[in-house]
């Protein structure tokens, strides 16, 4: 009976595995640049423009 077991770096829980998503996200979105992108300033302003 000599299976192998999960070591600690091998298992990953939910919020382990979401942080690595997020940082992948995060990582791929600054590679992009800023080109088209804007401030939270600046998307507050549009929303109360077309809501307001």
């Amino acid at each position: 009976m000599n299976e192998p077991g999960i070591g600690i770096t091998e298992h990953r829980g939910p919020a382990e595995a979401e942080d690595e998503w997020l940082s992948r996200l995060a990582d791929a979105a600054e590679a992009e640049g800023l080109d088209g992108s804007v401030s939270l300033e600046e998307m507050a302003a549009m929303l109360r423009a077309h809501c307001g």
